[in-house]
């Protein structure tokens, strides 16, 4: 399966339609790479399942880690899970769990378990918090070969979204130092610092709503019924896969995608050598 370029190096883009996002060529688009994913099984078996890969996920016990770990784990990655062993802690009995702590205050955080530890790449999926973000991905630099952070298409400069112009992965960011809402002025932040950490090895996916199982905010009627909405004009393949599929969903696997991709280019860049 072939995908923009962009959105295989998992950078993404996403449109907008004057200050409101449009909503139904996201959830179209997202929808139709969710079908390749599935239409492709077979191929995503049988690369993944050949060259598994040691997996680091932080939490992946709460709403979308769950889904990130099951999607890595039928592609027969090795998935460690590192968290404070709190929550639902007994999800995936059968995972190796190592119990740490992160804080903003590098001097009050426990990542020892980590010490002594390599892995082919790590999932960031839950903070906004920069100080948190920036501290686990310093500690962790030489230790993973690629880092996968989820932000949010909150990161992009607010004032951007008054104009009718398409907002592109490469637009403006939220300034540190601006007004503006904290989470995502703390996710843009979060991106430059892992930038400036990890360089090219970083994968940065942003993003709109996430919804799905595990989901307790109070927009999430309001998601379900757009995605009904936008179903009844998209093809019919499209919108069975949507009216089966959350959001959640959607995203646990282009986020499983674009690591594969990763993985498959610099496999054929070493090949070529």
């Amino acid at each position: 399966m072939r995908m923009n370029r962009r959105l295989a190096r998992g950078e993404g883009s996403y449109l907008y339609d004057g200050s409101t996002m449009n909503r139904r060529r996201f959830i179209g688009t997202t929808a139709a790479s969710s079908l390749g994913l599935l239409l492709s099984g077979g191929l995503i078996q049988s690369v993944f399942a050949n060259t598994p890969k040691r997996v680091l996920v932080f939490g992946g016990t709460s709403f979308l880690g769950p889904a990130i770990v099951d999607a890595l784990l039928v592609a027969g990655h090795t998935v460690t899970l590192f968290n404070r062993g709190v929550t639902n802690s007994n999800l995936f009995p059968n995972v190796e769990k190592l119990k740490g702590f992160r804080s903003a205050n590098p001097n009050d955080q426990d990542l020892s378990a980590l010490s002594h530890r390599q892995f082919d790449a790590a999932l960031d999926v839950w903070p906004n918090e920069p100080d948190i973000v920036s501290s686990a991905a310093e500690f962790l630099k030489a230790r993973v070969q690629h880092y996968l952070f989820v932000s949010s298409i909150g990161a992009y400069d607010h004032k951007l979204f008054a104009k009718p112009d398409i907002i592109t992965e490469d637009a403006k960011l939220q300034p540190w130092n601006e007004p503006g809402r904290e989470y995502n002025r703390n996710k843009a932040e979060s991106e430059r610092r892992l930038q400036r950490i990890i360089g090219e090895r970083l994968t940065i996916v942003r993003p709109t709503g996430i919804k799905g199982h595990g989901d307790d905010t109070p927009d999430l009627l309001t998601w379900l019924l757009r995605c009904r909405q936008v179903t009844s004009t998209l093809p019919q393949a499209t919108a069975t896969i949507l009216s089966k599929w959350s959001t959640l969903k959607m995203w646990q696997a282009l986020s499983h995608l674009r690591l594969r991709n990763h993985f498959m280019e610099r496999s054929t860049l070493q090949e070529g050598c």
